[in-house]
C-alpha cells in the first residue's frame, strides 16, 4: 500500500489558512484531532464486515498494515508538531459498540495495542499531551490503556461506568466524558445540561481527573 507523501503538502499555507499564527497561546489550548486510527482506517478501506473477518483470517497482513499505518501517523504527527504546535492531540480509534468491543481483547493485544502505543509515545515525545478517543464500551481495555499505553487522557462515553474505571486507574489518566447525547443531550437546554453536568461531576468526582463535555447541536 502506498501512503501519501507528506512533504508534498503545503503545511505553511495550511497553518496560515487555519490562522495558526494568530492563535493566542497565552490564553488558549490548541486541541487537534487525528482521526481514522488503525482499526478505523482498516474498515474504511475494506468495509466493516470484511475488516472484522480479516482480523481472524489474515492476522499477519493486518498487523503489518497497522505497523505501516502507525509509521505514517508518526510522520504526520511530526508535521503537525512542527507547523501547528498543538498542546493536545486527540487520537481517534473506535474499538467498541454500545454493548462491548468489536473484537476480543486478545485480538486488540496482538494487533492493535503495540502500534497504538508507538503512536501515543511519539505524540508525547514531541511534548504534546495525548488523549485517546474511542467510542463504545471499552471497559475491558481501560486498565491496559492507562497502564501500558500510557495515554494522558481518555475521551470516552459515559456507558463505560466512569466511577468504577476511575477507581481502577486513579489519577493515571484524565477522563474527558461526554454528556449522554442519546438521552440528556437530545432535547436538553443550556440550563438543564448545566444541571446534569453538575450532577455527573458529583457522581464522577472520585480521584478527580475529570472533564465533562457536551458534543452535539443545540
Amino acid at each position: 500500500m502506498k501512503f501519501p507523501d507528506l512533504d508534498h503538502f503545503d503545511w505553511e499555507q495550511a497553518a496560515a489558512t487555519d490562522r495558526i499564527p494568530e492563535f493566542n497561546r497565552e490564553e488558549n489550548l490548541l486541541y487537534q484531532i487525528i482521526s481514522n486510527g488503525l482499526f478505523e482506517r482498516l474498515h474504511a478501506l475494506m468495509g466493516f464486515e470484511e475488516a472484522l473477518c480479516a482480523l481472524i483470517t489474515d492476522p499477519e497482513e493486518v498487523e503489518n498494515f497497522f505497523w505501516e499505518l502507525a509509521d505514517y501517523k508518526c510522520r504526520l504527527i511530526d508535521k503537525i508538531a512542527e507547523y501547528y504546535r498543538p498542546d493536545i492531540i486527540c487520537y481517534h480509534d473506535d474499538w467498541g459498540t454500545q454493548r462491548g468491543l468489536f473484537f476480543s481483547p486478545e485480538i486488540w493485544r496482538r494487533m492493535i495495542k503495540e502500534p497504538t502505543k508507538k503512536i501515543v509515545e511519539h505524540i508525547q515525545s514531541r511534548g504534546i499531551i495525548c488523549e485517546l478517543h474511542s467510542c463504545g464500551d471499552i471497559r475491558a481495555l481501560i486498565p491496559e490503556i492507562a497502564d501500558d499505553l500510557g495515554v494522558d487522557g481518555l475521551n470516552i462515553m459515559k456507558l463505560n461506568d466512569i466511577p468504577a474505571m476511575k477507581k481502577l486507574t486513579g489519577i493515571k489518566v484524565v477522563y474527558n466524558v461526554y454528556v449522554d447525547t442519546q438521552k440528556e443531550g437530545a432535547g436538553g437546554t443550556g440550563s438543564s445540561l448545566l444541571f446534569l453536568s453538575n450532577q455527573k461531576a458529583e457522581g464522577y468526582h472520585w480521584g478527580w481527573a475529570l472533564i465533562l463535555e457536551y458534543f452535539g447541536r443545540n
